[in-house]
């Protein structure tokens, strides 16, 4: 019943097109002015992908965004899991998954938004994925995946940088420098 694709969705959806079809990375075609009316560029690109494959860019997004938010979801529990084996009762290495760990996930598909919004069809979920991506990846030791997650959380949505900016910052003044 919340499914929904965001009004502001479609001017990706445009940009992508018009890449996809006429090779233009525009909003009108000819005659035009070149106006870059986007800050998602990976999003638009992957979206523009989908197009030359077929997958108009508003069936695409939803189906996009859903799965970002999952993979979301998973990353969340992933983090959990990391930081209770770290910071918890019996520190160690990571340990297999508990109910804990679920903590986190289950508290976001309760609140409304983040369900409404993982079928909107913007690049939000996919910047919010690759932004936990790049904090699970800093945990994990995997520093190369993580500068690469950010950057393509950046290159999605520029503002990720300032989550995983948070997120860097908060650790180095718990743990500090390891």
């Amino acid at each position: 019943a919340w499914t929904f694709v965001c009004d502001d969705a479609y001017i990706s959806f445009r940009y992508a097109r018009n890449l996809a079809q006429h090779g233009q990375l525009v909003y009108n075609l000819a005659p035009y002015e070149r106006v870059e009316g986007y800050t998602n560029l990976l999003w638009v690109l992957l979206l523009g992908f989908g197009d030359v494959l077929g997958l108009s860019p508003e069936r695409l997004a939803p189906v996009l965004t859903a799965t970002a938010s999952l993979a979301a979801l998973l990353l969340v529990a992933f983090i959990g899991n990391q930081l209770r084996a770290r910071f918890g009762p019996a520190p160690g290495p990571r340990a297999r998954l508990e109910v804990v760990d679920l903590l986190g996930p289950a508290l976001l598909v309760s609140v409304p938004e983040f369900v409404v919004w993982a079928s909107s069809g913007l690049e939000t979920s996919l910047a919010v994925c690759l932004s936990l991506l790049a904090a699970w990846s800093w945990l994990d030791g995997r520093i190369e995946l993580a500068a690469g997650a950010a950057a393509a959380a950046y290159l999605t949505r520029p503002d990720a940088l300032v989550w995983i900016a948070s997120f860097g910052i908060g650790w180095l003044l718990v743990v500090g420098f390891e």
